[in-house]
């Protein structure tokens, strides 16, 4: 992935990361189309340990500080403004993998995948959703206080320590209907480059891959 931004920071949604050598910035935009106001009162917990600032914690920090917070329609979205990038294949990519999603609801397969929005708006760039409350395998690993393991990380973040409470439980059968569901696209695709910083993990425990810059065996085409 070789793509640039160049936009100004608002805020981060705590999203999409990729492995690059060039720098890319998040971009928070408040938006005022109708829609129902995302957060009614104060986030108990505003922040998620590794994951950060939850999505609903900063929606509420901006709200308040924003001229148009008390508009009904009043809502925020995160993006990476993108440049030197061409993200059509992405785009592609996305389309497909919603198509999956629609089967496997259709068929009533129990599994679970994260599609979002990337919008080419040429053939050098490009804007893309960033995924809220989640960070890579990569920074996780590298976080302090990571205990070595993807498995004691769960008990640690769900279970309180314990694999006995429903919570862990909840967790991991998240973490196996994504697996399974990644497994399969990335199987019939050919998607390549799954390391790390190309893997998320969210707050639920699903994981969501994202840069899909090599598919059916070919880098960007």
């Amino acid at each position: 992935n070789h793509g640039t931004a160049s936009s100004s920071t608002t805020g981060t949604a705590g999203g999409r990361n990729t492995n690059t050598t060039t720098s890319e910035t998040d971009v928070t935009l408040t938006f005022g189309q109708e829609s129902t106001a995302i957060v009614a009162a104060h986030p108990s917990q505003p922040h998620s340990g590794v994951l950060g600032e939850t999505f609903a914690g900063k929606a509420y920090r901006l709200q308040r500080t924003s001229n148009f917070g008390h508009l009904p329609g009043w809502s925020i979205g995160g993006l990476i403004a993108k440049s030197n990038d061409d993200v059509r294949q992405e785009v592609f990519v996305i389309q497909l993998m919603t198509y999956y999603q629609r089967a496997f609801a259709e068929a009533n397969v129990a599994v679970w995948m994260h599609t979002y929005k990337i919008v080419s708006t040429s053939k050098s760039t490009g804007l893309i959703e960033l995924i809220p409350n989640a960070t890579s395998l990569d920074g996780l690993k590298k976080s302090e206080g990571y205990p070595g393991k993807l498995r004691l990380w769960y008990e640690q973040k769900f279970g309180r320590g314990s694999s006995q409470t429903d919570e862990f439980k909840a967790a991991i059968e998240n973490y196996i209907a994504s697996q399974a569901a990644y497994s399969i696209v990335t199987y019939l695709l050919a998607i390549k480059d799954r390391h790390n910083g190309n893997i998320m993990i969210d707050k639920d425990g699903h994981i969501v891959h994202i840069d899909f810059g090599f598919v059916f065996g070919l880098g960007t085409f």
